[in-house]
């Protein structure tokens, strides 16, 4: 098939040289044309098809492998001759091409190429050939393509210096070169610096992926050649399918027919080109961007199909880089893009395709600079035709100052989106019924997130604002976030309208009056919720907060103000705002007092359900003061000052319903919170609550009095509640020991009673017991007196001589045992039930009595029950070679019945040394050691490591070290566990737990040293507990962040140092906080602050960090709480670096990283500053003025958070607290006056202070298109009317019929520029955008495409002079008067009726806007540059 496309193929990596010949000569140039180089191409290429399709077949066939080695050879020697000639071909029909272009300009000499490595320099190219076919034979597995064909490279020799020779000259394989280079990972090709214009544009510099030669070929550089072993085949199959689509387009173009749907080849062809390039990203790197743009255009044409064009959008999102997207907008993809957005509902696929290229195009990485400036610096073929058809004066004035590059300056923003598409994605945004509205919502909070300027040059930013009360109401806390973010900084924070954006997220609190229809309650409900969301967000972020203070907390009084209009719904969602905002827990009777009872009856009612538990519930406790409490100071100071005490007193007064209990229980919420956290001269005012005791002394007004009384006797009420709730939390936390002593001294007291009368118990009356007990009537334990036999053991059975009376002269003793025989089925066959658990009781209370005398223990040896016990451990040891089919100890029968009761009584007996020895005697040890090696009955493991008592030293010590050795991570895990539960409820067995501990910090696996870490930094809160630790001198680096906290236990005392200090802990420490540390500390902390106030979250209370301080532990801080940490401190000199950062660099309002950096610097003062020995630091380098400053002052509102934060922790010292005083900030204490951590400033207007701005002017990016006059301006106002719904009804029918009166008006490439100019710059509904597009009769196709890309090249070219005095006709008159287009074919203008003759000498002129009819048709020259359309 011939091929007439007129740009050179794509060079391979092998052939950056002078190619050879191939049996054409060089001296044939001269009297070869380019039709004829043509046609002799498309025959050497017909004849390679057809070589690679005989062997494909020869392949299949199976036969004489003789002959068909010889045809095969005959087959390949004609296939390499013609990969040869067409070598040569196109090797001279680019000089040729070349010479033509460039003729009439001076040649240069032309030097040899320099070498890198053996190969080409980009920069050093200057004569490229190029192949567009490949041998198939060049690598050993030859890829099959079907039929798009199959192609690969052919390699040329080359002389072994390196340097091409001749006709011979080749270069080494892609195989070769894949183990010699580089790989380039796609992100750095990404951001190359190749060239993105249409044709003849380069852009090389170092480092980048791809070069142009002289003649505006693409040739990849060696670093681009990052492929595997087999990506020369996936590159060729890429190339092949790319010159496929074109045969296949231009064979349809020729035939005039359109593909059908379905059996597209051409979409098949596209979407395996995608697929391709989706598993092989590196081939992106191989192929010149700008030929798969330029093959692919026309499937996004008018004519092609939807599925056609879908499949286009995605191959170019595929091949989407920044340089690619510039090559894109030059061919005209934006215009396509519009009208894609203009369609209808079937063209879902295409519409979604379209909008994945976009989002993908809003993430693009920015360009270097010098890619940048070296893209935009070369002028484009299409632009030096364009000057070359304009009058002389023009060029001239043209060649002096180059024409500016519209898309060039767009890919230097950060968003390369035009004002078009972002309008484009607006118009689905704004439709409700549109499928995307969602995602197109979410593509425009993206775009403000990185560019708020892309957004507001197209004025779409309100779009997003409306979003937060028109909906989606799911993107709501997205928007809000997105809002935080860009009043942070001023940078984006002065791109917003001070007083007017932030403000719109309190619409739906604010505007909201009137009755609601039933029908709208639940959408009503849902908006309200999803406000309450939103502000909620704003209160929790200190951008939020310190905006919404602006103008004397303007925004603030409007959001309290909202609680007196008479709507339930919206002051209901108020008051759980508020709740949500001041973190305040509602109490457990909180349900009870906002259902109208009695707190006292509820009291005393949930007071006796209480003390039935057997646990106190402790969730009164009241939280240690931290960070948050700080920030809930703050803004519950700010609620006060804007009056939020008078409006809940004028709601309580006013309602008498269920919201008044509501708003009494937040004022009495607020009054204690108050009380905890605020600061002594803000607390006073608040609790004298004038408004309401004048209510009370108001006797004129029942009503009213009534009102202030009952809400004063339920505050009255409440805070009697809180402070008895208080008292009995306190109690219980600070008194726990020695309610559990006097429990255990009263037990004791019992035993000595019971012991006591059984020990004088008369021999009747024993016997009696015994016969009353049940046991000697018979074997069945249900007909047994349970109470009795536990009363004999606990009693006369503790007398030598009663038992001895019981063993011999009865069945007593002997039936009890026989009962407890596993063997016999009766007690391990019970069913498990608490209630049955009695007998595991009985069990050890019998082993327990018989270990009191030597008489039990002779016994105990005599029966079976021990021996029975081994027995049924030895059925599971795989050494004893017992092995039972149905063990008694087996995992069903110790959940399911009282089996396990067996490891208690040998629990019984680990606490006596007679039992012991019994256990040492049967060889229970042994069994215990084999069974630890059983992984599938881990249960037994932990059974036994529970039930042991380790007060003794002796095997049971030995197994539970044993365990904490395993093999198996779950046995250690557990053993873990339970040697920090005996840490706690054993203190005689210190030493020895702790010692295991240490020696868990060296297990192999993580989990089990962060436990052992958990346990030991727990201990360590004891100085005792701690120094002995120390001792064991531990080591801690193994173990990274996990020993984190156990390192930092260390470091609070001088004996920890001592040892961190000699084993050089202390200086790995440090310089790890100076280097990274610091700045993760700012993260952590910022975090925690975000994630404990943000409200509405998912996440549990355990997902929260919990601190022992008010801010996390910080390494600086924890140096100076000993002597030993401050001179260390002192002999570094960290001190005065940190505060010179925070001098320098405090008021820094733009560099995140600077920003960071004062931030560490800060928490790092802040936490020196908390204790006492590191005050003095901050005072001799008088920082506490300057963190004061900064706070006050600061342009980024974050850091004025973290100053206030900082304050905080220097008031934690009374000497802090005082110095604060002096600089205005007042410190919270407590009744006794004690320090908190907590601070406020005494006038909260320093602290909120934000300078006001006024937005800039944001300059459009498209130049203004000259004011059209006459029917063309009037038809373009009644465009613009469309956008008014008034006007745009009456413009409908005028439209239409000046579209039959001026049908080929409509049919004009240049007007209809300026309706997509217009739609591209205006807003209009998605409807009245398909309306107006729908009015032309134009076809997007790629001349099309080349028309508009010409015109609007020529408006950013052409200046704009204003028409000066000229009389224009009155809008609507040249419609009526104008009957249609001049005789010469240009449009018809008014001025020509009204003022015939020549133009007055003087008047100004315009100049205006080619249109179709005057462009000068092009040439080959420069259709072979813009691309092969025909």
């Amino acid at each position: 098939m011939a091929s007439t496309r007129a740009s050179p193929a794509r060079p391979s990596i092998e052939l950056l040289s002078n190619t050879s010949n191939g049996g054409y000569n060089d001296e044939d140039d001269d009297g070869e044309t380019i039709e004829s180089l043509t046609s002799k191409l498309a025959i050497e290429r017909k004849v390679q098809y057809g070589a690679e399709k005989m062997l494909d077949v020869i392949e299949k066939r199976t036969g004489d492998e003789g002959d068909q080695e010889q045809v095969k050879e005959r087959i390949v020697a004609q296939l390499e001759a013609a990969n040869e000639h067409i070598k040569a071909l196109e090797a001279r029909l680019e000089r040729l091409r070349g010479g033509e272009s460039a003729r009439g300009t001076p040649l240069r000499h032309r030097r040899r190429p320099q070498r890198l490595n053996g190969y080409a320099s980009a920069s050093s190219i200057n004569h490229l050939s190029s192949s567009a076919s490949s041998n198939l034979l060049s690598s050993a597995a030859r890829p099959r393509l079907g039929r798009f064909g199959t192609s690969a490279q052919a390699t040329p020799e080359r002389r072994g210096d390196g340097h091409e020779s001749g006709g011979s000259a080749s270069t080494p394989s892609r195989r070769d070169l894949h183990r010699r280079r580089r790989s380039l990972s796609l992100g750095e090709d990404s951001l190359s610096g190749e060239s993105y214009g249409l044709a003849g544009r380069s852009g090389d510099s170092a480092g980048t992926g791809s070069v142009r030669g002289s003649q505006g070929a693409w040739i990849p550089t060696p670093v681009a050649e990052h492929i595997d072993e087999d990506g020369t085949d996936r590159a060729d199959e890429a190339r092949a399918l790319i010159r496929r689509l074109r045969e296949r387009q231009r064979v349809e173009r020729a035939s005039k027919g359109k593909s059908p749907e379905r059996g597209d080849d051409v979409c098949d062809g596209l979407m395996r080109l995608a697929e391709l390039v989706k598993k092989h990203p590196a081939v992106v790197a191989t192929i010149d961007p700008a030929d798969v743009v330029h093959a692919v255009l026309p499937c996004l044409a008018d004519t092609a199909t939807s599925r056609r064009r879908s499949a286009t959008y995605r191959l170019l999102r595929y091949f989407l880089t920044r340089p690619t997207w510039g090559t894109m907008l030059e061919a005209g993809v934006e215009w396509t893009i519009i009208r894609t957005f203009t369609r209808d509902v079937r063209a879902v696929h295409e519409r979604e395709s379209a909008l994945r290229l976009l989002r993908a195009a809003v993430t693009l990485p920015a360009l270097p600079k010098r890619a940048t400036s070296t893209a935009s610096s070369p002028s484009s073929p299409l632009r030096a035709r364009t000057r070359s058809d304009q009058p002389a004066p023009r060029s001239r004035l043209a060649a002096l100052n180059p024409p500016p590059d519209p898309v060039a300056r767009l890919l230097e923003h950060t968003v390369p989106l035009t004002e078009g598409l972002v309008r484009a994605i607006v118009s689905a945004a704004e439709n409700p019924d549109d499928a995307m509205r969602t995602v197109c919502m979410q593509t425009l909070v993206e775009i403000a997130l990185l560019d708020l300027q892309c957004l507001l040059r197209a004025d779409a930013f309100r779009v997003v604002l409306n979003a937060l009360k028109d909906g989606p109401l799911e993107l709501g806390p997205a928007v809000a976030g997105l809002l935080l973010y860009l009043i942070n900084q001023p940078a984006t924070r002065h791109l917003l309208v001070a007083g007017s954006d932030l403000e719109t997220v309190l619409v739906g609190l604010t505007e909201e009056y009137g009755k609601v229809a039933v029908r709208q309650l639940q959408r009503h409900l849902d908006k309200l919720q999803t406000c309450v969301r939103n502000v909620t967000l704003l209160l929790g972020s200190w951008s939020g907060l310190l905006y919404l203070c602006m103008y004397d907390f303007r925004a603030i009084k409007s959001l309290i103000s909202s609680l007196h209009v008479p709507m339930t719904e919206m002051r209901n969602a108020l008051l759980d705002l508020f709740f949500t905002a001041f973190r305040i827990e509602p109490p457990s009777w909180s349900d009870a007092f906002l259902d109208g009872r009695r707190l006292t009856v509820y009291n005393r009612t949930q007071q006796a359900h209480v003390d039935m538990q057997d646990d106190a519930d402790d969730d009164e406790v009241v939280p240690r003061l931290n960070l948050v409490d700080q920030y809930v100071a703050f803004l519950l100071a700010v609620f006060v000052e804007a009056g939020l005490l008078e409006a809940l007193v004028a709601l309580i007064r006013e309602d008498t319903g269920a919201l008044n209990r509501k708003a009494t229980l937040l004022l009495g919420e607020t009054l204690q919170l108050a009380n905890r956290i605020l600061p002594l001269q803000y607390a006073a005012r608040l609790q004298a609550l004038p408004q309401l005791f004048n209510g009370v002394a108001d006797f004129a007004n029942p009503g009213e009095r009534n009102a202030a009384l009952s809400a004063l006797s339920s505050i009255d009420s409440l805070n009697r509640n809180q402070r008895k709730a208080g008292q009995t939390a306190q109690r219980d936390r600070t008194a726990p020991s020695i309610m559990q002593d006097s429990l255990q001294r009263g037990q004791k007291q019992v035993q000595q009673v019971k012991l006591r009368l059984g020990l004088q118990i008369e021999d009747k009356q024993f016997q009696q017991m015994v016969n009353d007990s049940g046991v000697l009537l018979g074997r069945d334990h249900a007909k047994w007196n349970y109470d009795i036999i536990m009363d004999l053991l606990q009693g006369p059975l503790l007398n030598p001589r009663r038992l001895d009376e019981a063993i011999k002269a009865t069945k007593f003793v002997r039936r009890l045992f026989s009962f407890f025989h596993p063997y016999n089925n009766r007690f391990s066959s019970i069913k498990r039930t608490r209630p049955n658990h009695k007998w595991v009781r009985l069990g050890c209370t019998l082993l327990s009595t018989l270990l009191a005398s030597a008489e039990g223990i002779r016994f105990i040896i005599e029966d079976k029950l021990l021996r029975q016990m081994v027995d049924c451990l030895s059925e599971l040891d795989q050494y004893a070679g017992q092995l039972s089919a149905q063990p008694v100890f087996a995992r069903d029968r110790l959940e399911n019945s009282l089996t396990y009761g067996y490891f208690e009584m040998i629990g019984t007996l680990s606490r006596h040394r007679e039992g012991m020895r019994l256990l040492e005697k049967f060889k229970f040890f042994t069994a215990f050691y084999h069974l630890s090696e059983l992984r599938s009955r881990d249960d037994i493991i932990k059974l036994i490591i529970e039930c042991f008592d380790y007060s003794i030293d002796a095997h049971q010590r030995v197994v539970l070290s044993k365990a904490l050795t395993s093999s198996y991570i779950d046995t250690r895990l557990f053993a873990t566990h339970h040697l920090g539960r005996l840490l706690h409820e054993a203190p005689e067995l210190t030493d020895w737990t702790l010692q295991l501990l240490a020696t868990q910090l060296y297990d192999t696996a993580l989990e089990v040293c962060e436990i052992a870490v958990m346990y030991l930094e727990e201990a360590c809160s004891e100085a005792g507990h701690l120094e002995k630790v120390v001792q064991l001198r531990p080591t801690l680096s193994h173990l990274g962040d996990i020993g984190y906290p156990l390192f930092i236990r260390f470091m609070s005392t001088s004996a920890g140092f001592r040892y961190l200090h000699q084993a050089g802990y202390v200086e790995r420490e440090l310089d790890t906080w100076l280097t990274e540390r610091n700045l993760l500390y700012v993260v952590e902390t910022e975090t925690f602050v975000s994630k404990t106030v943000r409200p509405f979250t998912s996440d549990t209370v355990e997902d929260y960090w919990t601190y022992e301080g008010t801010a996390p532990t910080h390494f600086f801080g924890e140096l100076t709480k000993t002597p030993e940490g401050c001179s260390f401190l002192r002999e570094r000199g960290l001190v005065a670096d940190l505060a010179e950062v925070i001098r320098l660099h405090g008021m820094e309002a733009g560099d995140a990283a600077v920003l960071t950096t004062v931030k560490s610097a800060l928490w790092a003062m802040g936490n020196i500053g908390a204790t006492e020995r590191g005050l003095p630091f901050l005072e001799d380098e008088e920082i506490i003025d300057a963190i004061v400053e900064i706070a006050e002052q600061s342009p980024v509102l974050t850091m004025k958070g973290t100053c206030f934060f900082v304050l905080g922790l220097i008031s934690s010292t009374r000497m802090g607290a005082e110095i604060l005083e002096e600089y205005g900030w007042v410190s919270t204490r407590t009744p006794m006056g004690m320090t908190t951590g907590l601070c406020l400033p005494n006038d909260l207007s320093r602290f909120v202070q934000i300078e006001p701005w006024d937005r800039p002017e944001i300059a459009p990016t498209t130049p203004p298109l000259p004011a059209l006059t006459g029917v063309e301006g009037d038809i373009m106002l009644l465009f613009s009317t469309l956008s008014v719904p008034v006007s745009g009804i009456m413009s409908h029918p005028k439209i239409k019929y000046a579209r039959q009166r001026h049908a080929r008006l409509f049919s004009s490439v240049t007007f209809f520029h300026r309706a997509l100019r217009l739609i591209s710059t205006s807003h209009f509904t998605a409807t009245i955008r398909r309306f107006i597009l729908d009015q032309f009769a134009v076809a997007l196709e790629p001349d099309t495409l080349l028309r508009l890309r010409h015109i609007e090249l020529q408006a950013h070219v052409t200046p704009l002079v204003p028409y000066g005095a000229r009389d224009a006709p009155a809008p609507g008159q040249a419609l009526e008067d104008a009957d249609g287009d001049d005789d010469d074919g240009h449009d018809a203008r008014p001025r020509a009726r009204s003022s015939p003759g020549p133009e007055p000498p003087g008047r100004p002129t315009r100049a205006r806007g080619l249109t179709v009819s005057e462009l000068t048709p092009l040439g080959p020259e420069a259709k072979q540059h813009l691309v092969g359309f025909k």
